[in-house]
C-alpha cells in the first residue's frame, strides 16, 4: 500500500509540473502577441517620398534642371541654372537680365535650351566717326585694353649720350664712326654730357647736327 501511495504522489506531482509547463508557453505566447501588436500600433507611418510631376498631372516626371553658361551684355554674367525645357530669354534673366546696348536682333531668345549650353549677347556696334571701322560696346566686367591699336607706330627708344657705346651712337642721325668715338673721348675726359651746349663742343658736331639728335637723346 505504501508504494503505491508514493506512485500516485509522484504522479501528482509530474501533472502539476506538467501544468506549470503549460502555463508559461501559454504566458510567453500571449506575451509575443501583445509585443507585435503594441509594436504594429506605435511604428512610425511608411514615409512616402512624392515624385516630380508636371503641372498638368498628367503623371509624368517634372524635367530637370540644366545648367547652361551666359555672357556679354548680361548683369552678371556667369554660369545659371534653370528648369529643363527653359528657353534662352529665362537664361538671360537668371543671368540679371540684358544691360543698355545688348544687340539681340542675331539672338534667339526663344531657342529651347540644352544642359551646357552657352549663350553670348553681344554688344550694339557704336560709330564714332564716319567712314571709321564700327566699335562694339564693351562686354560688363572686361578689361580696357590700354595699348596701342594695331599698326600704329611705336616711337624709338632715345639714346643715352652719357652710357651709350660708340657702337650705339654710330645710328645716330649725322653720327658716324669717328664722331662716336669723338664723343666718347670728350665724355672721358669732361665727365657726363649736362646739356645740348656740353654736346656743340665735340668736334664737328654743330648747332645743325645738334638739331637732328635733340629729340632722339638724352643725359
Amino acid at each position: 500500500m505504501r508504494k503505491v501511495d508514493e506512485l500516485e504522489e509522484e504522479a501528482g506531482r509530474l501533472r502539476r509540473k506538467k501544468r506549470q509547463i503549460l502555463t508559461a508557453a501559454a504566458l510567453l505566447i500571449i506575451g509575443v502577441c501583445v509585443y507585435g501588436w503594441v509594436d504594429a500600433v506605435l511604428a512610425p507611418p511608411p514615409v512616402v517620398t512624392p515624385q516630380r510631376t508636371d503641372v498638368g498631372g498628367s503623371g509624368r516626371k517634372a524635367p530637370e534642371d540644366i545648367v547652361v553658361y551666359v555672357s556679354g551684355m548680361v548683369e552678371h554674367p556667369g554660369v545659371v541654372k534653370v528648369s529643363g525645357g527653359s528657353r534662352a530669354l529665362d537664361a538671360v534673366n537668371a543671368a540679371g537680365g540684358l544691360l543698355p546696348g545688348a544687340e539681340v536682333s542675331g539672338l534667339n531668345l526663344a531657342q529651347r535650351l540644352r544642359d551646357g549650353m552657352q549663350i553670348h549677347v553681344p554688344g550694339r556696334p557704336v560709330i564714332k566717326d564716319e567712314g571709321s571701322s564700327p566699335q562694339y560696346q564693351p562686354v560688363a566686367g572686361a578689361a580696357r585694353n590700354s595699348s596701342p591699336p594695331a599698326g600704329a607706330p611705336v616711337p624709338a627708344a632715345k639714346v643715352n649720350i652719357n652710357t651709350a657705346t660708340a657702337a650705339e651712337l654710330d645710328q645716330l642721325p649725322g653720327i658716324g664712326p669717328a664722331m662716336a668715338a669723338r664723343i666718347v673721348e670728350w665724355r672721358q675726359a669732361n665727365g657726363p654730357f649736362q646739356s645740348g651746349e656740353d654736346l656743340k663742343k665735340v668736334q664737328g658736331i654743330g648747332e645743325a647736327n645738334y638739331r637732328k639728335l635733340k629729340g632722339k637723346i638724352t643725359w
